[in-house]
């Protein structure tokens, strides 16, 4: 966009300079320098902006949350494990329960608190998955918004300017001449 931008305003300078010298354009061409001059050129940085603040909007919040809940799940889950599985070796130590009984009794034990970790962790994968989509939309609409600007305030401007001030002088001078026309056919008539 930065060589866009400096052969457009190298083609509005083009334009103005085809203007004819009857058009006072001195003090349009001296505005164009200084926002041409006051202007920064468009650089590749100026679009990673957005990008680089909704990875950070991810990382802060979605991935930490999905970090957190996975963790809390693992955590609940080691410590669930013994309780699970020694409560058939403990009966089964005291021979409340056989062994075929609480063998499979703590399998299943154990089944079931691996399956707590996947469940959570799967609801976590998820909802990451929407936030990551949301911030996407979101990046999208940055991203839009970031080149719209940037064609507006950096690109657009001078051409705009010298086109649009161009007219205007072209305008009044049809306005004079058109006043000077008028003049002179009233004073051919008396």
């Amino acid at each position: 966009m930065g060589a866009s931008q400096q052969r457009i305003t190298e083609l509005a300078s083009e334009y103005l300079e085809e203007i004819p010298d009857t058009l006072p354009t001195a003090t349009l061409k001296n505005r164009i320098q200084q926002i041409d001059a006051a202007s920064s050129s468009v650089v590749a940085s100026s679009f990673t902006g957005p990008v680089v603040n909704r990875r950070r909007q991810l990382a802060e919040t979605a991935t930490q949350h999905l970090q957190s809940r996975f963790l809390r799940r693992v955590y609940a889950s080691l410590l669930a494990m013994p309780v699970a599985v020694g409560t058939p070796a403990m009966s089964w130590a005291n021979q409340v329960l056989d062994l075929s009984l609480a063998a499979p009794t703590g399998a299943i034990a154990l089944l079931l608190c691996i399956r707590h970790i996947s469940k959570g962790w799967e609801k976590g994968r998820r909802k990451w998955w929407a936030d990551y989509d949301r911030i996407e939309l979101g990046l999208e609409d940055d991203i839009r918004l970031v080149v719209k600007n940037t064609l507006e305030t950096r690109v657009m401007l001078i051409p705009q300017m010298a086109i649009e001030e161009s007219a205007l002088l072209v305008s009044q001078q049809e306005l004079i001449k058109q006043e000077l026309a008028e003049e002179v056919a009233t004073l051919e008539e008396r």
